[in-house]
C-alpha cells in the first residue's frame, strides 16, 4: 500500500475513533469540574462553548502526548503496564459487588486507591530494575488485593448508621 494511502487510512481511523473519548473527556470536565467548582450559574450556551473549547484542548493534549510517545519503542507494552495499575482495582470492586453483594462504598474507594498505589510502586520498582516483577501480574494483584482489602475494611468503614 502506498505511504500516502496508508497515511490517509490511519488518519481516518484515528478521527473515527477519537471523537467519543474527546466528547467524554469534555463532558466530564464541564459537568464534574468546570460547572460545579469553577464557574457556577452560567447559561447553557456558555457551558456548550466551554465544552467545545475543552474538546480542542484535550485533542491538543492527546496529540502532543501521542507525538511524544511516538518516538518510544514498544508503546503498546507501556500502555498495558500503565493500565495494569488501575484495572485490577476496578475489576476487584466489580467482582466484589457481583459475587458477594457487599455494599461497601468507603471501603471500596480506600481499597481501590490503596491497591492502585501499591501497583504503581511495584511498576516503578520493576521498571527501574530494583525488583523483578512481571507487569502482567499487576491486574491479578490489584483484583485480589482490592477484594480482600475492601472486604476487611467494610465492617469498619461502612457500618450501618
Amino acid at each position: 500500500m502506498p505511504e500516502v494511502l496508508r497515511g490517509l487510512m490511519l488518519t481516518a481511523i484515528v478521527l473515527a475513533s477519537i471523537d467519543s473519548p474527546l466528547g467524554s473527556l469534555s463532558a466530564s470536565f464541564v459537568t464534574d469540574i468546570y460547572r460545579p467548582l469553577l464557574v457556577r450559574g452560567q447559561s447553557e450556551r456558555h457551558y456548550v462553548f466551554v465544552s467545545r473549547l475543552a474538546v480542542v484542548a484535550f485533542g491538543l493534549v492527546l496529540a502532543a502526548l501521542a507525538w511524544w510517545l511516538s518516538s518510544r519503542s514498544q508503546i503498546l507494552w507501556l500502555a498495558f503496564k500503565i493500565a495494569g495499575v488501575t484495572f485490577g482495582s476496578l475489576l476487584g470492586v466489580f467482582l466484589l459487588g457481583l459475587l458477594t453483594g457487599l455494599r461497601a462504598d468507603r471501603a471500596n474507594v480506600v481499597a481501590m486507591v490503596t491497591m492502585a498505589l501499591v501497583n504503581l510502586v511495584l511498576l516503578v520498582l520493576s521498571e527501574t530494575g530494583m525488583i523483578t516483577f512481571g507487569w502482567s501480574w499487576l491486574v491479578i494483584l490489584g483484583t485480589v488485593g482490592t477484594m480482600a482489602l475492601a472486604a476487611l475494611l467494610a465492617p469498619v468503614l461502612d457500618r450501618a448508621r
